[in-house]
């Protein structure tokens, strides 16, 4: 890990969930500050006390236990089981309460979707907390809104449902500018293939809906980004003898949580002619919604000999990432048209970090590497640069490249089906034999066992009664779906919002 002598940019809590998403945040709460302070305040939640066991960093007094003796990998029952105890309701209220402050300028939760507990709590507490930190502050601002333009609450009520999505997104972008909402960012990581097909199952239902979330400008998610497990997997076994790491689930929480530390401190320094606001680094992870993109490439700085070299390292950077597989910005719509389709990229981060033996180079490939990516894409935004010296000390160049998008890793988009598909194509060509104990003869007795026999519902405790409501939990409603078609419907009807 490269160490930044600086403070973070942002002030973020940690929330982890399930046994993995409270390890990674345990990565988190071991990062200290110059003086030796804890950089970040962490916290978790899981339904075992014993899963906390091996936790070495994160305060005994924001571990909380739901002591349900866990969920198995189970989510949807997991869902309605916390649904339905009181207990576990009012410890995850409790703990929203206290992760929530006003210094923080982030929560970030993190969460392993592979299992019951991570995946069901995550979705839990970003209720609750929507419930209890975002919806009202929208409600109160808009409220005052309507109030200064003297308009009813029955006239608001009777506009088409695309100008009030209008006023609620101005409504909500207010309240954060006047500090009043909190946003949550969510670290969700998806599993290994070898986990089956019922995992991988729920694991699509469950990140489809946090994904409808997040690209919701109405839920206060600031981003949300999807480190794969299969990945990490992958890069740990090819190097396996030579890390610190026993297994690939410490290595990827290493890996996810030492880039982003690093980002936020490496977005804070100062000492060459052009440095990374911190500002512009609250603009990249703050503003807009989707999923967020990081990279970081390194190579021995003998490497680097031109500014050419720094070009074509940032430039390899920005089309890959550290987390999962690339994201694809632009591709045909179909082989014939050959027309471009594109996904929209908010704000844009570029960080070098180079040593003293290159400072003869310049910055100039910084602007070189942001004309050719604003050249390429569709960006609904800004591309913010800036460069680290870190003295001679320093033998590697680092090049960070970050992004929010609309767009999704194709394992995540398209791969969970496939994968789903295959299992389910191989388990029909495969004959299945079921071996029976060979019955000696009865012993005839008086008892009637007509009545001894196994009855259920269909389906789990969360879809058990479902075939009765057409709209399940998880479904999304129309007015949210349609919500972000709406929201950029130009009104004239609303122009006694142009000051907001």
């Amino acid at each position: 890990m490269i160490r930044f002598n600086s403070q973070p940019a942002l002030n973020i809590s940690f929330v982890g969930f399930g046994q993995g998403g409270c390890r990674m945040v345990d990565v988190f709460a071991s990062f200290k500050t110059t003086d030796g302070q804890p950089c970040y305040k962490t916290y978790g939640l899981n339904s075992n006390r014993n899963d906390f066991m091996e936790l070495k960093n994160i305060p005994q007094g924001n571990l909380v236990s739901l002591d349900l003796n866990g969920f198995g990998k189970d989510p949807s029952e997991a869902i309605d089981i916390l649904s339905m105890h009181e207990p576990s309701q009012h410890k995850i209220s409790n703990l929203v309460d206290a992760f929530y402050n006003k210094e923080d300028d982030l929560i970030v939760f993190c969460a392993a979707m592979g299992g019951g507990t991570g995946t069901s709590t995550v979705v839990k507490t970003l209720e609750t907390y929507i419930e209890k930190h975002v919806n009202p502050q929208i409600d109160f601002v808009l409220n005052k809104m309507l109030e200064r333009e003297k308009i009813s609450q029955e006239q608001f009520n009777s506009l088409p449902l695309d100008q009030k999505n209008i006023a609620r997104v101005r409504a909500m972008d207010t309240a954060y500018k006047l500090n009043r909402i909190k946003k949550v960012g969510i670290i969700a990581t998806i599993p290994v293939r070898s986990d089956g097909p019922n995992t991988l199952e729920q694991v699509n239902k469950f990140t489809n809906y946090l994904w409808q979330l997040a690209k919701n400008p109405l839920k206060g998610i600031a981003f949300i980004t999807f480190p794969d497990n299969q990945k990490f997997y992958d890069d740990w076994y090819k190097s396996k003898d030579v890390l610190k790491q026993k297994n690939y689930r410490d290595f990827a929480n290493v890996q996810t949580a030492e880039v982003i530390h690093e980002l936020n401190l490496g977005t804070n320094m100062g000492g060459t002619d052009v440095t990374f606001d911190p500002k512009d680094f609250r603009k990249v992870i703050l503003e807009g919604e989707g999923c967020l993109n990081i990279n970081r490439l390194s190579v021995n700085s003998s490497k680097i000999t031109s500014s050419r070299d720094m070009y074509e390292l940032l430039n390899t950077s920005f089309r890959g990432s550290l987390l999962h597989a690339p994201i694809v910005l632009q591709e045909l719509d179909d082989e014939e048209s050959q027309q471009l389709v594109h996904q929209k990229v908010f704000n844009v981060g570029l960080l070098s970090v180079t040593n003293d033996d290159l400072k003869d180079i310049g910055s100039s490939y910084l602007d070189e590497v942001k004309e050719t990516i604003s050249s390429n894409l569709y960006l609904n935004g800004s591309i913010f640069t800036g460069n680290v010296n870190l003295s001679k000390t320093a033998f590697q160049t680092v090049a960070y490249t970050f992004y929010k998008t609309l767009g999704l890793p194709e394992r995540l988009s398209k791969g969970l089906v496939e994968e789903l598909n295959q299992y389910r194509e191989q388990k029909g060509s495969v004959q299945f034999k079921t071996d029976n104990i060979q019955e000696a003869a009865a012993i005839s007795n008086d008892r009637n066992f007509d009545d001894i026999k196994e009855v259920s519902l269909n389906g789990s405790l969360g879809t058990g009664l479902s075939f009765l409501n057409p709209t399940t939990p998880t479904e999304i409603t129309d007015e949210e779906n349609n919500s972000k078609q709406s929201l950029g419907s130009a009104s004239n009807d609303l122009s006694w919002l142009k000051d907001w």
